[in-house]
């Protein structure tokens, strides 16, 4: 039985699987490295799969002493398995206790993680349920010392975020409750007690957040509504954040949509639950005065998107009346993105193909890494392109191009690309996201209501059919020419100053 040993003494119990870059696996509180089996068979014909106990999950160590249990030594026992493995980096995913080391391991060691996944994280940690969670984690330990496990995991372990998984796989929650109730009890209460009791609001590290520079990969099920206001704060706070919400899912969305959270390996490939989150992602973002921009990437650095999930083809795209569907769906997304008032961006490392290809293009603007490779396979496939996808790329690189792109399916390098038109600038991959940030910025302090004026204004003249809506255009004109922003903007100019604007 493989074993590690941390930098303060206590053995750990592993597995690894596989080959290739190394993705280490962080269990929850009611699981363990098992909680992990549907992930590590599928990533494992890619990368170097590495999960492991806790301390206080046997057959790791049980230290008797809950002191020697803390946030920060859950974080750093990550960083032993690196360091016990001869590992230098690798991409860490954590779910739920496993997201919060996770996080601030990605906080603490980011030259040590390739990219981080918060899977099901941020429970009790916002100022409104923080000491509540922090009063039943010492409630709930002070149960398991006296009632033992087989009772708490009677009740503990059927609560509400878990119904989503005892109603889609009945077989994997009785299990998750068969491999709960082998757990040690002593280790399970130290956990709680030195673990769960003490670890920080995440809200109280708002400024750590913010510095952080790690890819990181928030994923969180519409069911957990008590996180669902911590990730939406955690995607504004880290930079680098993108944030992922599993439809009519709970707490394990690893075990309940193993295929949904296994999508990255996919190269962000896009599927239909994907497709259909963005227009109403999108008239959120419409509705929220202070999202002032709207940028768009890929999970990891290896695709901004390969394109629609072809697996889906069979049943979404082959008949008659399933793919007008389809297309339908594809052309609300497109409009929900070009019809935002709101700027947009698309930062693409790696492939942006398909589907891919179409969403970037719907956006205000599009920056690329040097590694970025774009192309619309569809005549490869047999697949007739989307109509409003074919309508953007002609406006984008003009009839020579678009033709050649679509009739000829083929790839170009991220210079060709530019050269056609597709992306507004290449950069190497290391400046890509600094650079974006600083366009970011910049769209963010300008003025809300110009932007959005310029943007009704081109849509208008680039409408397939019919004249621009002049009246449209006129009043988009005036609104801007009587805002509260457009007289801040003129006097700041005159008293040689930044601008405040606030979209008034």
């Amino acid at each position: 039985m493989p074993t590690l040993t941390t930098d303060d003494g206590v053995r750990l119990h592993y597995e690894e699987t596989g080959a290739g870059t190394p993705l280490v696996f962080v269990h929850e509180f009611g699981g363990d490295l098992r909680s992990w089996e549907p992930q590590v068979r599928y990533f494992a014909r890619l990368y170097r799969c590495i999960r492991y106990n806790a301390r206080g999950y046997p057959p790791s160590a049980v230290p008797e002493d809950w002191n020697r249990y803390s946030q920060e030594r859950a974080r750093d026992d990550i960083r032993a398995v690196l360091d016990g493995l001869k590992i230098e980096r690798a991409h860490v995913v954590g779910l739920s206790m496993g997201a919060f080391a996770t996080l601030h391991f990605g906080m603490h060691y980011p030259d040590r993680a390739l990219s981080i996944t918060v899977a099901g994280g941020a429970y009790g940690s916002h100022p409104a349920h923080h000491k509540q969670f922090q009063d039943d984690s010492r409630a709930n330990a002070e149960r398991i010392r006296r009632d033992g496990m087989e009772k708490f995991v009677s009740t503990y372990g059927v609560g509400p975020q878990r119904v989503q998984l005892e109603i889609k796989d009945p077989r994997a929650f009785a299990e998750y409750l068969a491999q709960f109730n082998e757990h040690s009890a002593l280790g399970a209460a130290n956990t709680l007690q030195g673990v769960q009791c003490r670890r920080p609001s995440f809200y109280d590290l708002r400024e750590r957040l913010q510095k952080m520079t790690v890819p990181t990969l928030l994923m969180l099920g519409d069911e957990e509504e008590p996180a669902l206001e911590a990730n939406v704060f955690l995607k504004r706070a880290i930079p680098t954040a993108g944030l992922a919400i599993f439809p009519k899912s709970g707490h394990a969305i690893n075990l309940e949509e193993p295929a949904l959270f296994n999508q990255p390996a996919k190269k962000n490939a896009i599927n239909g639950a994907m497709w259909r989150a963005i227009p109403p992602a999108m008239a959120e973002f419409d509705r929220d005065a202070e999202v002032r921009c709207i940028v768009f990437r890929g999970a990891g650095t290896e695709a901004f998107a390969a394109g629609a999930d072809i697996s889906e083809f069979e049943s979404a795209r082959s008949e008659r009346g399933a793919v007008a569907e389809y297309d339908d769906l594809l052309d609300r997304v497109l409009h929900s993105i070009q019809g935002s008032l709101k700027p947009s961006v698309a930062l693409i490392y790696g492939y942006c193909l398909g589907g891919g290809l179409e969403i970037a293009l719907a956006c205000d603007l599009r920056y690329c890494g040097a590694s970025a490779q774009f192309g619309i396979p569809a005549a490869k496939l047999g697949l007739a392109y989307n109509i409003e996808g074919q309508k953007r790329l002609l406006e984008t690189v003009g009839h020579a191009y678009a033709r050649e792109i679509m009739l000829l399916g083929r790839r170009y390098d991220a210079f060709e690309a530019s050269g056609m038109g597709l992306v507004h600038r290449v950069l190497p991959d290391a400046e890509l996201e600094r650079h974006v940030d600083g366009v970011a910025e910049t769209l963010c302090r300008n003025a809300p209501l110009a932007i959005a004026n310029t943007k009704t204004v081109l849509e208008e003249y680039l409408k397939v059919s019919g004249s621009p809506d002049l009246v449209r255009m006129r009043a988009a004109i005036e609104r801007c020419a009587k805002s509260a922003d457009y007289i801040e903007g003129r006097r700041a100019f005159m008293e040689k100053r930044k601008p405040r604007f606030t979209g008034k």
